[in-house]
């Protein structure tokens, strides 16, 4: 039976490596995106860096992509996607920077994947650029 000393440590290294997994620049897969997916999280690309603006009455229709759809992607297995932003003028669906680093990891794959989607490729950025 495992003691007090050992499950401590144990979980003291599980926590480390979550830490360098986070900070790694490429996030862990987090099984694939839908196709429905994959589009919205190319339109908040596409929208950097404000993010997508509601469409309709409804707040949670951003860019015409289904509220469910969104909030999977805030749910994302490997984190946060996306996140919801609200000021006093206006709310947006942006990139997290987790999101950001999986659009830039897997785009050939989701290009590949669902060549129909506009997704435009993620250019190498110079450094004060978003």
């Amino acid at each position: 039976m495992p003691t007090k000393k050992f499950a401590t440590q144990a979980f003291a290294i599980s926590s480390h490596r979550r830490v360098a997994r986070e900070l790694a620049e490429e996030p862990p897969d987090g099984g694939v995106l839908g196709d429905a997916h994959w589009a919205a999280l190319a339109s908040a690309w596409q929208a950097r860096p404000g993010g997508v603006t509601p469409e309709g009455e409804w707040y949670g229709d951003y860019a015409g992509i289904r509220w469910t759809i969104w909030t999977h992607l805030r749910a994302h297995q490997s984190g946060a996607l996306v996140e919801e932003y609200h000021s006093a003028t206006s709310h947006q669906m942006r990139l997290t920077p987790r999101g950001e680093r999986y659009y830039r990891a897997k785009w050939q794959h989701y290009r590949d994947l669902y060549p129909g989607i506009e997704a435009p490729e993620p250019v190498a950025e110079t450094p004060g650029q978003t």
